[in-house]
């Protein structure tokens, strides 16, 4: 039986001349376009934001295609698409990815489909998603 969770992984940068004190509004505003059902993470490294969505197939894409048109982001590269077997979150957590070593965005960016969730989910127990 296939599974029920669809999940999309993708990589941006905070766009030129945008302040990194609008990330919050960023998060607010990527939350807001998600339809229900829709679960996963959006992280601000510094540099870039890693979002990470999961649920059902249509309503993942919506969401995505709307956080693409949330302004203070650019470069969108999607780096996973596919079926998942379990959902990991349960709602839409944003926050802070460590700004120790190399960005996540830019540890993930040049990576692809199962080698790209599976850096995805090393780096996720280091993101701070109290925001």
């Amino acid at each position: 039986m296939p599974s029920p969770y669809y999940s999309l992984l993708a990589v941006s940068d905070l766009a030129p001349d945008t302040p990194v004190q609008t990330v919050p509004m960023v998060f607010s505003a990527v939350r807001r376009s998600c339809p229900p059902g829709v679960s996963g993470v959006l992280v601000f490294d510094g540099a870039g934001f890693c979002l990470y969505l999961e649920g059902e197939r249509d309503a993942v894409i919506r969401c995505y295609e709307s956080a693409r048109e949330v302004s203070g982001q650019t470069g969108f590269q999607e780096i996973f698409h596919g079926p998942r077997p379990h959902r990991r979150y349960d709602r839409i957590a944003s926050g802070y990815a460590p700004t120790d070593d190399m960005p996540a965005s830019e540890q993930l960016r040049p990576l692809a489909d199962e080698a790209a969730m599976d850096q995805f989910l090393a780096l996720a127990p280091g993101f701070d998603l109290s925001f």
